[in-house]
């Protein structure tokens, strides 16, 4: 067995897990080639396929994934201006690994203030 390639997007990830003590996230990924992890179905089970046509959650998703080619235009020019924005905020050679640090703490930090609020 060789070693496995990684994207520079694969190092970057592992060198903010490392900086973060989040190394152990590390296990969760690299299972399955994408290909495969594609090939796999959701196939309703039992009386989930008669619940789902009876709720019409079919249609409403139809409808949906309609309404949203419309708006899909709108929404991507969105996301880039603002992206572009934050982008052009960045200074420096580590500039970007340093703003997704800081990311990852603010979610770490609110999931801690959501689980330390839901047992009070």
């Amino acid at each position: 067995m060789g070693q496995q390639k990684t994207s520079c997007a694969d190092d970057l990830l592992t060198g903010i897990l490392r900086r973060q003590n989040m190394h152990h996230l590390e296990s969760f990924t690299g299972f399955y080639q994408k290909a495969k992890t594609l090939r796999f179905d959701l196939i309703p089970i039992g009386n989930t396929l008669k619940k789902i046509n009876r709720n019409g959650i079919l249609k409403m998703n139809l409808a949906l994934a309609e309404r949203y080619k419309r708006i899909k235009n709108t929404i991507d020019s969105y996301h880039k201006e603002f992206i572009e924005n934050r982008l052009s905020l960045l200074s420096g050679d580590n500039a970007f690994e340093d703003l997704l640090a800081e990311y990852v703490d603010e979610k770490m930090e609110e999931r801690k203030n959501e689980m330390f609020a839901v047992r009070c």
